[in-house]
C-alpha cells in the first residue's frame, strides 16, 4: 500500500505504540488520583510531557490538547480575543479545514468580520486578494499550509 494522507494522520513507531500499550494495560491509574496506581500514572504522564516539551526551544510554551480541532479553536479564538480591540477583522482562505471554518463562523455571530480569500483551479491562493485585504489590518490571518 503506498499512503499519502501523512498530514492527517501517520503510522506510529512499533516502540511508541509498544509503550502506549503497556501503559494503557499496566498503568492505566487515573492520574488525578492519590492512590498508588493514579501517582505513578500522574509519573508516566509528567515524564512524557517533558521529553515533548524537551524538544522545542520555548520551554513553557507548550499546550497539550485533545486534538487538531482543539488546538485550532484555542488558536483562532483566543488570537480573535486578544487582538479585536485592534482589529476585529479575520482573513481566512474558502478551503481550510473545518475545524477552522466553523470556529470563524462562531466567531462571526459573536460580531467577527470574516474575509474568505478565494484560490484558484490548482488551489493556490489569490494572493493579490489576499495582500489587499490585509491592508486594511486583522488580528489574525489563517492559511492551510497543507491540504
Amino acid at each position: 500500500m503506498i499512503y499519502l494522507d501523512n498530514a492527517a494522520t501517520t503510522r506510529i513507531f512499533d516502540s511508541a505504540a509498544a509503550e502506549m500499550m503497556r501503559v494503557m494495560t499496566e498503568c492505566y491509574g487515573n492520574p488525578s488520583s492519590l492512590h498508588d496506581a493514579g501517582l505513578e500514572a500522574e509519573r508516566i504522564l509528567k515524564d512524557a510531557r517533558s521529553i515533548v516539551s524537551g524538544a522545542f526551544p520555548n520551554k513553557g510554551g507548550l499546550v497539550f490538547t485533545s486534538g487538531g480541532t482543539e488546538s485550532d479553536n484555542m488558536a483562532i479564538v483566543g488570537a480573535y480575543e486578544s487582538g479585536k480591540r485592534r482589529s476585529n477583522r479575520i482573513i481566512t482562505t474558502t478551503i481550510e479545514h473545518p475545524a477552522v471554518l466553523e470556529t470563524l463562523k462562531a466567531l462571526e455571530k459573536r460580531g467577527a468580520e470574516v474575509i474568505y480569500v478565494g484560490v484558484d483551479r490548482e488551489s493556490r491562493l489569490d494572493m493579490a486578494t489576499l495582500s489587499q485585504a490585509a491592508a486594511d489590518g486583522a488580528c489574525l490571518i489563517t492559511v492551510m499550509a497543507v491540504n
